[in-house]
């Protein structure tokens, strides 16, 4: 009977050895020796580590993303920002007006500079039709004469919107992009 219970196996040394098969001191050597050859293989298993880090990543670079249009953004208005008041700022030196009311001054900048910033398509339309965006002329000697200096400014506030969902919190100002540069009124 015992000859029944035992297996003859070849190995791979050379040698032929009698092993029980049916004894309890095999079936628990097996089973640790699987569970120790299965914890080995998940430990060093690198598989899917490619997958794993691309899914932990990939918040951080969509994140990484966001923040650089949101820059180019603000980069491009203020680019347009600048233009506007640069324009206004050479045309008010060319051609000024004869009054030296500054209101008058402010509305021929603010023609330049809300054109320049229509231009823009980062540029909310809420900011230009309701003319949101401030443009002053600063007279500053006083006068429109010949050598007469003035200056054009012009403040875009950036807005802040949070959306969740169906709520949204409405636009909050946090910071303003002020443009001004300083013009002479040139002589004929």
């Amino acid at each position: 009977m015992t000859e029944m219970l035992r297996q003859r196996f070849w190995r791979s040394r050379g040698r032929d050895r009698w092993i029980e098969s049916r004894s309890a001191r095999h079936r628990w050597s097996f089973r640790a020796g699987l569970v120790s050859r299965l914890a080995g293989r998940f430990r060093h298993d690198v598989r899917g580590d490619t997958g794993t880090l691309a899914m932990l990543m990939l918040p951080s670079i969509l994140l990484v993303f966001m923040i650089g249009v949101k820059v180019w953004e603000v980069i491009s208005i203020r680019s347009s920002l600048n233009t506007g008041v640069a324009l206004a700022t050479r045309y008010l030196s060319l051609y000024p007006p004869r009054d030296v009311n500054e209101t008058l001054w402010a509305e021929i900048a603010e023609r330049f500079v809300f054109a320049e910033l229509k231009n823009n398509a980062f540029v909310d339309a809420v900011h230009v039709n309701n003319r949101a965006v401030p443009v002053t002329v600063t007279l500053t000697d006083g006068g429109n004469q010949c050598t007469d200096n003035f200056v054009v400014t012009a403040a875009y506030p950036l807005n802040v919107e949070l959306r969740l969902g169906r709520w949204a919190m409405p636009g909050m100002q946090w910071a303003s992009l002020i443009e001004s540069q300083i013009g002479e009124v040139v002589c004929d």
